[in-house]
């Protein structure tokens, strides 16, 4: 048995003799997994799309940030007064406000779609949403020829068919911009361009609480041309903050954000905030939902953290390993977020499929399944099946979620040489 045959149950059957029989069986098969995969996709968006088109997506915030600098009063972005009354006005009523919480230059892409009533600016993101979602998926189809050889639509409908997805599409959310940038830069590194690929992670700053831990394990792994496209990058987008809001407005929303993460402990804030820590698939959320939000809960987030990255550290470099240790360290996550894994787990199934000689070492293809490939194979599996990721996000145990993503980093771990970044 083939360690590869931990990651996905496909492989197994992907392996046996080629004919026109065997072939048309796996498609099949493969067609029919995707058809209840999606169809999981379609009753999450009939469920969620009324309250969306109500005024009660995520894509308020952002639409409501890109009225406020679209009509001149950038100096109110982080008012959540302000915010509040506008939104109220603008995406329909609501209790409190959502506040945007993101850097004052991620309000750019959302002024031109502030000029369209709410309702028009949500289809016409969502269908930039889909048309970046098949950017990305064709983007990274580049790294992975055993999953097109097995199936060739596989790539797209992998990235089609995956619940955090659809959580991203119905909610309006910058999440899947964030997966384009991701999956450009790891094509760029392993194509060997560094420097390109530390610009397209400055990107991702949007949500930097991702992508600092990923700038800083490569600082840690000496990656320097890397480094330097990411602090480029980093500056650019910090004089575009500065034009947008001023060094006043740079500072209430880094203000903002420490009031936030004050007062997110008093359930009556977390409701008018719209911010759940113990949903969040992270140590963070693990920890909180255990602790209740008790101090020895964020000593055990602090700690577990510091570990995650420095074992990370220890290991080859590589942005799949990285991207799976940001996310788990990450102080804030929804379960949209999670759309990023669809990195480490496609490159991780190429590696299912890679022939045996590519990996490191010299390994008898009858060699034992190890532990940790088990782990990440298991893990690979429970996020793919759409049900189980709905459940626990319905049922406000999204926390859980952040035990697959460490399973999926022990199967990273498992096959360093095939997920590690050129240098």
């Amino acid at each position: 048995m083939q360690q590869a045959q931990a990651v996905f149950g496909l492989v197994h059957l992907s392996c046996r003799p080629s004919g026109s029989t065997a072939r048309l069986l796996r498609r099949a098969l493969l067609t029919a997994a995707a058809a209840l995969l999606l169809l999981c996709q379609v009753n999450l968006f009939r469920a969620v799309l009324p309250d969306s088109l109500a005024g009660l997506a995520d894509f308020r915030a952002m639409y409501s940030a890109g009225c406020i600098v679209g009509t001149g009063h950038a100096a109110q972005l982080y008012d959540y007064s302000y915010e509040r009354d506008l939104q109220n006005e603008a995406a329909g009523p609501r209790k409190g406000a959502l506040p945007f919480v993101y850097p004052p230059f991620a309000v750019l892409p959302f002024v031109p779609l502030s000029l369209l009533s709410y309702r028009e600016a949500y289809f016409v993101l969502l269908l930039i949403n889909l048309l970046l979602l098949g950017a990305a998926a064709a983007i990274l189809s580049r790294r992975l020829p055993a999953l097109v050889s097995l199936w060739r639509p596989l790539p797209l409908v992998l990235f089609l068919t995956f619940l955090p997805v659809g959580v991203a599409l119905v909610q309006g959310q910058v999440s899947i911009l964030l997966l384009l940038l991701c999956c450009g830069c790891y094509v760029s590194l392993q194509g060997g361009r560094p420097f390109r690929a530390g610009l397209l992670l400055a990107g991702m700053l949007i949500k930097f609480q991702i992508a600092l831990p990923v700038a800083l394990l490569f600082l840690a792994w000496r990656r320097w041309r890397f480094l330097g496209g990411f602090v480029l990058g980093a500056a650019v987008l910090a004089c575009l903050s500065l034009l947008v809001a001023g060094a006043g407005g740079v500072a209430v929303y880094a203000h903002s954000l420490l009031s936030m993460a004050a007062g997110v402990s008093a359930p009556s804030e977390q409701a008018r905030l719209g911010m759940f820590p113990s949903r969040m698939p992270n140590l963070h959320g693990v920890f909180y939902a255990l602790s209740g939000g008790a101090a020895w809960g964020n000593g055990l987030t602090l700690v577990s953290s510091i570990l995650v990255m420095l074992r990370t550290a220890a290991a080859r470099a590589s942005l799949p390993r990285a991207l799976l240790a940001a996310l788990l360290v990450s102080y804030h996550l929804q379960p949209h977020d999670l759309s990023l894994l669809l990195v480490p787990i496609a490159v991780l199934m190429e590696a299912a499929l890679a022939p045996m000689s590519l990996q490191d070492g010299v390994r008898s293809r009858g060699r034992a399944i190890s532990l940790r490939a088990l782990a990440g194979g298991f893990a690979v599996a429970l996020l793919l099946l759409a049900p189980v990721p709905l459940v626990l996000i319905a049922r406000g145990l999204a926390c859980l979620l952040a035990i697959p993503v460490a399973g999926i980093l022990m199967g990273a771990e498992a096959r360093a040489g095939l997920v590690a970044s050129p240098h």
